[in-house]
């Protein structure tokens, strides 16, 4: 999972687009964490 806080060079963007982990940018709820977590746990 990547935490951003939103991405500013196109370098960093063809970086994000290149991986398969879930992103969320800040502000973020806690519920959403969690969410991403229990689907990740689940498989």
């Amino acid at each position: 999972m990547f935490v951003t806080g939103g991405v500013f060079s196109e370098r960093g963007a063809a970086f994000l687009e290149s991986v398969a982990n879930v992103q969320i940018e800040k502000p973020f709820a806690f519920a959403t964490i969690r969410a991403i977590v229990q689907d990740y746990l689940k498989g």
